[in-house]
Formats: C-alpha cells, structure tokens, sequence
C-alpha cells in the first residue's frame, strides 16, 4: 500500500505551486489531485512540470460529476466532463480517475442507477483506449449510500477499467463492519481514501448553516458539517481492521488522506501520512 494526499481541499488556499512545494516537504510522493478538465493545454502541461519540479507524482485525477441524472441534458454534460477528466489523467500519465456515484437521490435510485449504467457504458470503451481506471464511491446523500449496493452496480457493469472506491469517513453510513465492506469489494477496488469521522449517533448538526456541529460528550466544532474528514485516529473509524483487510485481500494500491481541515493544512497533512504510515506497518 502506498500513502497519497487528496490535496484539493486541503490546500485550497494555496497556489498549485506552493502545495506541491508544501507536500513535497511533508513528505509525500503522491497526490490525488483536482485539476479543471476544461483547462487549456498549457496549464495542464503546467501543473505537470510543477508536480515535476516538486518530486510528486499525480495517482489519481479527481473529479467527475453527476453521472446519474435524470435530466438527460445533464447526464451528457456530466460525460463529457468525464471524459475531459481522463484525457487530462493520459496527458498527466496518472492511471486513476475518482469519482462520486452521483445524480440523484435514493428517492430516485433504481431510475439512478439504469442512468448510472448507461454513463459507464459510454465511459468504458473512452477508459480501456486510455488506459484509465475509474474508481467510484457511494456517496452520502445520493443515489446510493451503502458500500454492497454499490459494489454490485460496479460488478453488474463488469468492465475491468471500472471499479470501487472505498471511503474511509463514510464507513458508518457505507455499513456495520469496514473489514467486511472490503472482502465484498476487493475483487474490483481500485482506491482508497483515508479520513475520520465519528458515528452516527454521536453527530448533531446544530446549526448547518453556520458550520456549527455539536457531538454528544464532545466539543463543538467550528467550520464541519455531519459529514466530516478528520485526521485517522481523532474519530472513531476502525482503521487498525481497515488496513488489515486491506492486507488480507492483497490491496496494493493507493491510500489517500483527504481530510477536510484548510485552517491547518500542513499540520493535518502531516499527521495523516504518519498514521497512514503507522497502519500500513502494523497491518
């Protein structure tokens, strides 16, 4: 397993230039990172001779889009942005494009997923000339939200350039047990993303609007929402059977830290890859 940096998010406040130079320094090699498909060429070619420049490599081109609307307008332009998204991976020469399983609402979900299943039918043949894998994840609050629903409309597509992203704090709405969401997955998981959360039961939003998350026999916190991405460790996610189903089904991919903290980026970042390192060598 090798540890990665989802970085968009976390250094959004920082020139491109200057978060790689930054990641660099924190030691990373690796960076899931989230590049304007509709960019000119010259950019493109830019932020590659910086990752250069800084000793990084790009693993992954994140992205996407809502894939499984219903509305067909924006289905087609969701495609679209998709298939920009893998010509910038082939010109970047990264192997892996993220992308959420969006488009809809539970609501809507077996129309979502017939919409879903016609998007990847177009994108599969795009990604095999490329050279591109796509990893997916279920998504809180779309279409689908647990990991073996999800697993399954990956597998019933059965493309070998298309598989599963398995989201670290989404895993008390994914399922019950981590280790187990992963042996149902590892036949087609591609990626893995890193963060923390607390449960479910423990998370009140007192006032969204604002940011403002209050959790039983904690402190509030400033700037999150339900949804969190903490730092591995300051939540209650099980990484130690997290990483050691990830060794037990022979992962060997990517585990990327994307945690959600633009007050303190480089500290965050730097815990994440010493506990991502930590796991790996006690897997």
């Amino acid at each position: 397993m090798k540890p990665c940096l989802g970085e968009g998010f976390l250094f959004s406040k920082y020139s491109f230039e200057a978060r790689m130079e930054e990641i660099h320094r924190i030691g990373y090699e690796y960076v899931e990172t989230g590049i304007n498909p509709h960019a000119p060429k010259d950019e493109i070619e830019e932020h590659g001779r910086i990752m250069r420049r800084n000793s990084i490599k790009p693993a992954a081109i994140g992205g996407g889009g809502p894939i499984a609307s219903l509305n067909e307008e924006t289905r087609r332009q969701a495609v679209d942005n998709v298939k920009r998204q893998i010509n910038l991976a082939q010109m970047l020469d990264c192997g892996v494009i993220t992308c959420e399983m969006s488009g809809g609402t539970s609501g809507q979900r077996d129309e979502c997923i017939q919409a879903f299943k016609v998007s990847a039918e177009e994108l599969a043949p795009v990604l095999e000339r490329a050279g591109v894998y796509a990893a997916f994840e279920a998504h809180p609050g779309d279409f689908v939200e647990d990991n073996n629903t999800a697993v399954d409309i990956l597998k019933e597509i059965g493309h070998d350039n298309i598989g599963y992203m398995y989201c670290g704090p989404h895993t008390f709405i994914l399922g019950d047990d981590a280790g187990a969401m992963i042996e149902y997955a590892a036949d087609i998981l591609k990626w893995v993303h890193i963060a923390d959360t607390y449960k479910q039961e423990r998370i009140i939003v007192s006032d969204a609007s604002k940011g403002y998350v209050s959790m039983v026999g904690l402190p509030d916190y400033k700037g999150l929402t339900a949804h969190m991405h903490l730092v591995p460790g300051d939540g209650e996610v099980d990484f130690g059977s997290i990483f050691r189903t990830l060794k037990k089904v022979g992962y060997g991919g990517f585990v990327s830290a994307i945690p959600f903290d633009s007050v303190t980026p480089v500290q965050t970042a730097a815990q994440s890859l010493k506990m991502m390192r930590k796991y790996i060598d006690e897997a």
